[in-house]
C-alpha cells in the first residue's frame, strides 16, 4: 500500500466523520413516522446520509487535486468518474466566476 492509497482512505474517513458531525445536528424525529423503532431507523438514515455525503465530498476533493484547471476555462477540466462530480464542478465554478 503506497502513500496515495493511504491518503485516499484517510480522506474518505475524514469526510465521513465530518459529514456525520454536521448531519447529527438535524432533527430527524420531525420527518420520521411515530413508531417505536423510530430512533433506530433515524440513526441508520443519518449514518447512510453521512456515508453518501462523505463519499461525494471526498471524490470532489480528489477530482480537484488530481485534475487541476483554470477556473475560467471549464473545457480543460475532465472527470473520469460520474456525472454528479461534473455537476458539482460546474456549480462551484459558476458561482465563483
Amino acid at each position: 500500500m503506497n502513500i496515495e492509497e493511504i491518503g485516499r482512505i484517510l480522506l474518505h474517513f475524514g469526510t465521513f466523520g465530518f459529514s456525520l458531525y454536521c448531519l447529527s445536528g438535524l432533527d430527524l424525529s420531525k420527518i420520521m413516522l411515530n413508531t417505536p423503532a423510530r430512533s433506530t431507523k433515524g440513526q441508520i438514515l443519518l449514518f447512510m446520509m453521512s456515508m453518501a455525503l462523505g463519499y461525494l465530498c471526498a471524490q470532489f476533493i480528489l477530482a480537484i487535486a488530481f485534475y487541476p484547471c483554470d477556473a475560467k476555462d471549464l473545457t480543460t477540466f475532465y472527470f473520469k468518474t460520474d456525472i454528479v462530480q461534473h455537476f458539482l464542478l460546474i456549480l462551484v465554478f459558476k458561482t465563483s466566476i
